[in-house]
């Protein structure tokens, strides 16, 4: 049974390696051409994790797994896009997995991957991309774009953050200082600068004020649907999007232009309960989280990803785990203009719901 446990451990924390590889790597020029096959090989690995760990599924939980997986399968048909598969499979082999050492290889990979790519760009084996925003150069450091390179590193110091919560945080807010530092001088990716500030400061001024920030009943209920009410407001306002609103243009400008993208891509493609093949360019670009769920993945995986959040702040408050529940909350928060928030690749805290859904089996 140990040697079982551990052989369905090896092979899961492969998969989510080669995921997580496959999305890092997509400029490095020796292995680029290959990473469409690494991500089939962690698919098919985490499939055989799932049947080898259903043969001791009650009834009702191989049903609801079976279910899951089907739908994600036919959404990863009519979207072209594997992500909620893998977000799926994932979840449903996350058992006898631990989840702070899940977080703490999450860490150990996204490091040494990233400091793998910064080093590839050096010895000039990645195709480099540089970005201009107003006359400032942005290198990207070997990843696909810059704001990709300050994402993990964003979510790097997310991970220690998280790890440390029960000592010192004095590590992890030298660390993420360094982070912003380099992010500043180098990647100029302001969001990401701006999720690590709001980090240290939420999470100091929290704890300074014993938990009351966030420990209150509103707070809490308000965290609970915060996905919910992000996604009417993220619809609502790019539906509506006209540059004749002044406070709307405005705030379109503030995001860079996304709120006008959203809106081209709502009156492009249908409202469907299982996605659509949503195509994007280099000028057309839907770094929205919550419409990018709703058109490419549908209707059904958007109150699937709600529900996720909703359970996983629900038990966040009762176990009182109050640095997860403010990263939750900024990253949520921080879907209002990236796409990453249903990409496990770049944010691990997703498998918090693997936790739940395996506990509750």
């Amino acid at each position: 049974m140990i040697k079982k446990k551990k052989l369905l451990s090896w092979l899961f924390y492969s998969a989510y390696f080669f995921i997580v590889l496959a999305d890092m790597f997509t400029q490095v020029k020796f292995i680029n051409h290959y990473l469409g096959y690494l991500e089939y090989i962690s698919i098919a690995l985490l499939f055989t994790v799932f049947l080898i760990q259903s043969k001791n599924y009650k009834v009702k939980s191989l049903l609801l797994s079976l279910l899951l997986v089907a739908l994600s399968l036919i959404t990863c048909y009519y979207s072209k896009d594997k992500n909620m598969l893998k977000l799926v499979i994932l979840i449903l082999t996350f058992k006898d997995i631990n989840f702070e050492d899940f977080i703490k290889k999450d860490l150990t990979f996204k490091f040494i991957l990233v400091l793998f790519v910064i080093l590839c760009y050096f010895l000039n084996f990645t195709d480099n991309i540089l970005v201009y925003r107003e006359g400032i150069l942005r290198n990207s450091f070997g990843f696909s774009h810059p704001n990709k390179l300050g994402l993990y590193l964003m979510m790097m110091c997310m991970d220690l953050f998280y790890i440390k919560r029960n000592k010192s945080l004095v590590f992890p807010n030298i660390f993420s200082f360094i982070i912003c530092l380099f992010i500043y001088l180098f990647v100029d990716s302001r969001t990401n600068l701006i999720v690590i500030f709001l980090c240290i400061v939420v999470i100091f001024i929290n704890k300074f004020f014993k938990n009351k920030l966030i420990g209150n009943k509103m707070s809490e209920f308000l965290s609970k649907n915060l996905f919910i009410f992000l996604t009417i407001l993220s619809f609502v306002i790019s539906y509506k999007f006209s540059f004749h609103n002044h406070i709307l243009a405005k705030l379109n400008h503030m995001l860079s232009n996304r709120l006008f993208l959203n809106h081209y891509f709502l009156n492009t493609y249908s409202l469907t309960l299982l996605g659509n093949d949503v195509v994007t360019t280099k000028y057309l670009i839907l770094d929205n989280s919550y419409i990018n769920i709703l058109l490419r993945f549908g209707i059904l995986f958007l109150i699937f990803m709600y529900f996720n959040f909703y359970s996983i702040m629900k038990k966040l408050y009762r176990e009182k785990n109050y640095i997860l529940i403010i990263i939750f909350i900024i990253l949520l928060f921080y879907g209002f203009s990236e796409s990453f928030l249903y990409k496990v690749s770049a944010n691990a805290f997703l498998l918090y719901f693997g936790k739940i859904y395996n506990e509750a089996k």
